[in-house]
């Protein structure tokens, strides 16, 4: 006998609200505590390092901020799958 019962909420198909969305964010070399005291130790690694970043300097922790605020809109609402490089551009060189 079929049943003309709804199924009940956690057997029904997810819908778009609440599904979940996979998207890591891969953050490049941020300033921190850690790489501030760099450029007065050793100015040479310093300037190697930021000639490895196409856009010349050292993220800030409010880049991958950012990039986690637009991952979390309305905006990225079909972003999913694919990783968000907030690395000034060093893995696409």
């Amino acid at each position: 006998m079929l049943s003309s019962r709804r199924p009940r909420k956690e057997q029904r198909a997810p819908t778009r609200r609440n599904r979940a969305s996979s998207s890591p964010i891969c953050p490049g070399i941020i300033l921190s505590d850690n790489v501030s005291p760099v450029p007065e130790k050793n100015p040479h690694a310093f300037q190697v390092l930021l000639d490895g970043i196409p856009i010349g300097h050292l993220g800030e922790p409010n880049d991958s901020t950012q990039a986690a605020l637009y991952l979390a809109s309305e905006d990225a609402r079909h972003v999913t799958g694919t990783e968000i490089a907030v690395d000034g551009g060093y893995t696409a060189r």
